[in-house]
């Protein structure tokens, strides 16, 4: 589990690492969110802007002893000032704590959605009454940690593609009915019909739902049954909504008529199933699957915005676009440094200047531990080279396995394994 301690600066002795200040990194000349104390110089500095900081004893090179020591406080999660307002963090110390209180209800959902699958199969019913409490606490948590969940998102298995899947969706439907100020009563609606959306593939046979290789036209037509299989299933309940059983039923057709299984138009398919239709292909096609591999969050996007107005709606593309930025959570990017990293979070204001965790330093080499760069930092003003993003980068051209190192910095970072 994370051990912090909070020190007074005069307390701090050489090896130790700082992880957390008494006040936002960016309001400091410090350029990394989290170091080693290494000279007597940086303890000076620290101590002209900070009373106190917190220390990471897993991480410390020397055992944390100070004379004088304050228990870090429990976290505490701020409440939305607005409706508008996202609770996006200031810092890596509170995406920390936002990451901590998120890993838990993702994972929650993960395995309800797995008991789902298995009762499924056996022919049990879904516990609707569970389901509506989590896709309640993932609505809550959208507001209260929106970039965690977001971060979480990108914990892709192809082993675990359809359970997963449904997570990803659920969550990226619920952000993005929030960024579009949804009321509470329809994101709901919303996040339930995400999250139960492929319910009907459970009824597909595994040779096909599986398949490694494409799908004949027959076993095409069982697939495509799956949205049927699953409308029926949860409109026998009796328990969900129509606008829910909508999404189940309706997230393949597209505005053109080339969807299934009803060939639907524009006009046919409701608000919210066009809205998790661009969801759906979003988080499948940046998903290795077991017959293709996974395009770049930034690529996703391109491919959807060329097929708005002909397949998606064309203002609700553009707004789930506004909604992840042009850097989407998770995208590897390479700065004008030649250091290659991952985007971490941003601030609501600027999607332009996220935080990055940074892999790759100048030479391409990788850095023993990961280093966090806020590039938006109004400390940058006073160098020479403000390091910016050069260009979205492919995982592949760098040999990297994002969701394996996502996976274990996650852990890492909120209950430090």
């Amino acid at each position: 589990m994370l051990k912090q301690t909070k020190v007074f600066v005069e307390d701090i002795q050489l090896g130790m690492y700082v992880s957390q200040l008494d006040r936002p990194w960016v309001e400091t000349p410090f350029l990394f969110q989290g170091f080693y104390i290494n000279s007597p110089r940086e303890i000076e500095q620290l101590g002209q802007y900070c009373e106190y900081v917190y220390i990471d004893e897993e991480q410390s090179r020397t055992t944390v002893s100070p004379k004088r020591v304050l228990a870090a406080p429990a976290t505490k999660l701020a409440k939305p000032e607005s409706v508008q307002r996202l609770n996006t963090p200031r810092d890596l110390g509170d995406f920390r704590q936002q990451l901590n209180t998120a890993i838990k209800v993702h994972e929650n959902t993960k395995l309800f959605i797995t008991r789902v699958m298995h009762d499924i199969r056996l022919g049990k019913n879904v516990d609707i009454k569970q389901a509506k409490q989590l896709v309640s606490e993932l609505a809550e948590n959208v507001v209260k940690n929106p970039t965690a969940l977001l971060w979480l998102t990108q914990l892709k298995n192809k082993d675990e593609y359809t359970s997963l899947h449904s997570l990803n969706v659920c969550v990226l439907s619920l952000f993005f009915g929030r960024s579009l100020n949804l009321p509470e009563e329809q994101l709901h609606t919303l996040g339930l019909g995400a999250l139960l959306h492929d319910v009907g593939k459970l009824k597909v046979p595994t040779e096909v739902l599986n398949k490694p290789g494409r799908l004949s036209t027959e076993e095409f037509g069982v697939m495509k049954q799956h949205t049927v299989f699953g409308y029926e299933l949860m409109k026998n309940r009796g328990e969900l909504s129509n606008n829910a059983l909508d999404i189940i039923i309706q997230h393949h057709e597209r505005l053109d008529g080339s969807g299934y299984p009803y060939n639907l138009g524009h006009g046919q398919i409701s608000h919210f199933s066009k809205l998790v239709s661009i969801v759906d292909v979003y988080d499948a096609i940046t998903s290795k699957r077991v017959y293709h591999e996974e395009t770049t969050p930034f690529n996703a996007l391109n491919d959807i915005y060329k097929h708005r107005e002909k397949e998606f709606d064309a203002n609700l593309v553009e707004q789930f676009i506004k909604c992840l930025g042009i850097y989407p959570i998770g995208s590897l990017v390479e700065l004008n440094t030649g250091q290659v990293g991952v985007v971490v979070f941003f601030s609501e204001k600027s999607h332009l200047s996220p935080t990055i965790m940074l892999i790759l330093d100048e030479q391409k080499t990788p850095y023993h531990q990961f280093r966090y760069v806020n590039l938006g930092s109004t400390v940058w003003e006073k160098h020479n080279q403000k390091p910016e993003i050069k260009r979205i980068a492919d995982p592949a051209e760098f040999g990297l396995d994002l969701a394996d190192i996502i996976f274990k910095e996650s852990l890492h970072l909120a209950f430090g394994w």
